[in-house]
């Protein structure tokens, strides 16, 4: 495994050098094989953001995340990938524990076995694990003005709620809260209004305001109704289950994600 570790503006001390090998060498002890890391550090807006991005023979993997200080945020980004990769393995370990009637050679690296429109079939939708955090509004804005998503979820700081925010372009942003009406999952949409001359006071008004249903489906109607909406995600609940609040988006490899908001 070839290691990259790039700063942007500014130099990388030995110590960081060396806390970055020790954690990335955590996720080259899983089972896949990984040809490249490169792990890019930057700061801006006062936070210390690390991306990483890893290139294994199942998928490219990409995370980015933001904290207040550098090592915390090479740490959750390591979780992030860690997990991702555990998520790959386990579709794949799942998909094959359903055919029965095909069977390994022996000494056969199952990870190694597929060609690239098996991976397609695969890997299509990746579910992917997330820690919320809590933090104000502002602070949401500024994470997802440096991380370049197009959305971030977060619980917000002085209601408590779960939260939605994307970024339709230099000052409009879109925020969705999620709440219940009659026992029923619903996210409230509210259109924002944003002035940035002041970063350390950022002016929020909120333009608009609608509800919008939680509708019942499955992944694959969900992912349909994301490509004909052109939005950057759909919330739904599993028609399989009847229970669990999803959400699937684009990933930045083209793959769908999905992420389980609630239980």
């Amino acid at each position: 495994m070839e290691l990259y570790v790039t700063a942007r503006d500014s130099r990388i001390s030995d110590e960081m050098k060396e806390y970055i090998k020790e954690k990335i060498m955590r996720i080259e002890k899983l089972s896949h094989k990984i040809v490249d890391v490169h792990v890019i550090l930057d700061f801006q807006r006062y936070l210390f953001i690390a991306e990483v991005n890893a290139n294994t023979n199942l998928a490219k993997i990409n995370c980015k995340e933001a904290d207040e200080d550098m090592f915390a945020a090479i740490d959750t980004v390591i979780d992030k990938i860690e997990r991702q990769m555990r998520k790959i393995k386990e579709k794949i370990q799942n998909h094959h524990a359903k055919l029965n009637n095909k069977i390994m050679p022996a000494g056969v690296n199952e990870e190694e076995n597929y060609d690239a429109e098996q991976l397609d079939e695969y890997l299509s939708v990746i579910e992917e694990d997330i820690s919320l955090k809590d933090m104000s509004l502002q602070d949401a804005i500024n994470h997802l003005d440096v991380l370049h998503d197009p959305f971030i979820l977060f619980i917000k700081s002085d209601n408590s709620k779960k939260c939605i925010l994307c970024k339709g372009s230099e000052t409009k942003y879109e925020l969705f809260e999620r709440k219940d009406i009659k026992g029923e999952p619903v996210f409230v949409e509210h259109t924002l209004e944003v002035d940035k001359t002041d970063l350390n006071n950022v002016m929020i008004e909120v333009k608009d305001k609608k509800e919008i249903t939680v509708n019942l489906m499955s992944i694959l109607q969900a992912t349909e109704k994301l490509r004909d909406l052109k939005k950057e995600f759909v919330a739904f609940v599993d028609n399989e289950s009847n229970t669990g609040l999803f959400m699937v988006f684009y990933r930045k490899d083209g793959k769908f994600g999905l992420i389980k908001l609630e239980s």
